[in-house]
């Protein structure tokens, strides 16, 4: 992971994406995410186990989704820092086949 960030290539990342039972909408909105994030860049990145009960549903843009796999971690990189501001993307994290991916919405 930390060497996708760095190397500015999101394609390990992408291929760690859980895509079961996403549509096309939620796809390309991941893809979007990933891509964008390693452009950022990473100053430094902080791994944080979660408890699944507290990502559930929620709704975006009208629609309630959930992850498609139980999250079980949270991925937090800080892109950079100024002064008193720091930039930073979440993903959330789930295990699918003895491996950890990137957990995606899907719609209810």
């Amino acid at each position: 992971m930390e060497q996708a960030f760095r190397r500015s290539d999101p394609a390990p990342l992408v291929a760690r994406i859980c895509w079961d039972g996403v549509d096309d909408k939620f796809h390309d909105q991941m893809d979007d995410y990933i891509v964008e994030g390693v452009k950022r860049g990473m100053k430094s990145f902080d791994f944080q186990r979660v408890d699944p009960k507290t990502h559930t549903k929620r709704t975006e843009d009208g629609t309630t989704v959930i992850e498609n796999l139980p999250v079980m971690w949270k991925l937090i990189v800080y892109h950079t820092s100024n002064g008193a501001m720091t930039v930073s993307t979440e993903y959330l994290l789930g295990e699918k086949g003895g491996k950890i991916h990137f957990t995606n919405a899907i719609a209810q």
